[in-house]
């Protein structure tokens, strides 16, 4: 995920719409021996940290204690320092415990814990062999972007219909850019960053991942068009700018074996779109691409804003 250097300073945000009583945090490293945290924290939104320290390097549990619990509406993953021989920073798993609830009768329920399991609607971020070099996030179909934005730029994503919903982001290297739980990313020096924002709300998720290079001259800020015919659905969208006549492929990540994928555009007139995913400007307006994966018995939609001028 990144390397060596962008790992130091790499973090992961669990956010969560209202407080949750925490009594332990488990943290699992990737189960190899070559990339290894060697120290980090934890940070929460009141302004407290607390030192992780090192995480097992064969993969093993680091259980972090709170006691009787603590009220945090996020918890914030930071890595301070990895091993000479990491290229890819990250965690395997994170899962978070709450602490007991009581019922009105005064009965006890087990505590409830969120584990590693897409598309269940968990608060647990687990890493994976097959996500581009540089992102984290769920196992789950994902739309990849690349941007190119100057330093100190604003950059913000169309998010709809996520009231309810929880975000988790990710950046590879926050001394070059950082993504929010509102879908804002900001840049601050040049340099390259892998980022991740991932909303679920049930068992529906919605995934970006983006390459972001930061360098002098580039759109300074910029704000996503509006998503067309989403209704109500759960969605999270990047925007892609295209000359009448040009052309650009959709790209997407963690496609399982015998997924099947169909693309429609809210607007023909203005962007087509082919069966392979590859958008065409037609004249100048707006539309959007609906992507829809079925996978494992499960349907993703996805969704990508193209602005033709």
């Amino acid at each position: 995920m990144g390397n060596k250097e962008e790992g130091k300073g790499a973090w992961l945000n669990l956010a969560y719409d209202e407080a949750q009583k925490v009594t332990t945090i488990k943290l699992y490293d990737r189960p190899n021996t070559d990339d290894h945290i060697t120290k980090s924290h934890l940070e929460f939104e009141n302004g407290t940290t607390l030192e992780v320290g090192e995480l097992p390097n064969d993969g093993a549990v680091k259980e972090i204690s709170l006691g009787e619990g603590k009220e945090v509406k996020n918890i914030k993953f930071v890595v301070d320092e990895v091993s000479e021989s990491t290229t890819a920073v990250g965690l395997a798993e994170i899962e978070v415990i709450k602490a007991e609830v009581k019922k009105p009768e005064e009965t006890t329920t087990a505590p409830t814990t969120t584990t590693a399991k897409a598309n269940e609607g968990t608060t647990t971020v687990a890493a994976n062999k097959d996500t581009p070099s540089g992102a984290t996030g769920l196992k789950v179909p994902t739309v990849v972007s690349s941007k190119k934005l100057s330093a100190k730029a604003t950059y913000k994503l169309r998010l709809k219909n996520t009231k309810g919903a929880k975000v988790y982001t990710y950046t590879s290297n926050k001394k070059v850019a950082t993504i929010s739980n509102k879908g804002v990313i900001k840049t601050k020096k040049k340099g390259k960053a892998k980022l991740t924002i991932c909303i679920q709300k049930g068992s529906v998720v919605s995934q970006y991942y983006f390459n972001v290079k930061v360098k002098g001259k580039a759109k300074t800020s910029f704000k996503v068009s509006k998503i067309s015919k989403a209704g109500k659905n759960l969605a999270v969208a990047d925007e892609t700018v295209l000359k009448k006549g040009k052309s650009k492929k959709i790209k997407l990540a963690n496609l399982a074996s015998g997924a099947t994928v169909k693309y429609a555009t809210s607007n023909k007139k203005v962007a087509k779109v082919s069966k392979k995913g590859k958008v065409k400007a037609v004249k100048k307006g707006k539309a959007t691409i609906k992507i829809t994966v079925t996978s494992g018995g499960k349907t993703y939609t996805l969704y990508h804003v193209v602005k033709v001028k």
